[in-house]
């Protein structure tokens, strides 16, 4: 049975970390905070079957269920929305055309990266994203830092030719 100071001791020590995770699955960072939410609270709820060694893995199994959930309730379509990142990096006082240009290709990437397979996505997410490097996302993931490189090269050409970039 969890005591009160040992869930708040989880939740300070895997909230974000269940929370990517969660977002890496559905591309919507909103969604994903109230799934992890949801999460720490059905463990809560769950406190007097949890054992204090399994609680990681029983918390990931109930984001994940949650997860599932999510997709078969709603039948979403994945987005990739990075609202305040877009916003800075549309200069002020920019032209129209570049503004709408600009929102063209932002609807072209979203759409190019919630048609990635779950595999491509994590990949390309957590290293564009959180910044990790190859063999971090190798070890974390428990794969090859080789699968990372053509994971992430394929992804690329995937979404160089969905969004028919040309430099």
């Amino acid at each position: 049975m969890l005591t009160k100071d040992q869930f708040e001791g989880i939740f300070n020590s895997f909230y974000v970390d269940v929370k990517n995770y969660v977002y890496y699955k559905i591309a919507d960072v909103h969604r994903s905070e109230d799934i992890a939410q949801e999460a720490f609270l059905v463990l809560w709820e769950k406190r007097d079957q949890v054992r204090i060694e399994t609680v990681k893995s029983f918390l990931y199994a109930i984001a994940s269920n949650l997860t599932v959930d999510h997709f078969r309730k709603e039948n979403v379509k994945l987005r990739f929305t990075k609202s305040a990142e877009k916003e800075s990096r549309i200069p002020f006082a920019e032209s129209p055309q570049y503004l709408v240009e600009f929102n063209e290709f932002e609807i072209k990437l979203q759409e190019a990266i919630s048609n990635l397979t779950e595999k491509q996505r994590v990949v390309f997410l957590m290293n564009r994203i959180d910044g990790l490097k190859y063999a971090e996302i190798a070890e974390r993931l428990g794969i090859s830092i080789k699968t990372v490189e053509k994971r992430m090269g394929n992804t690329l050409k995937e979404l160089r030719k969905k969004i028919n970039f040309k430099v």
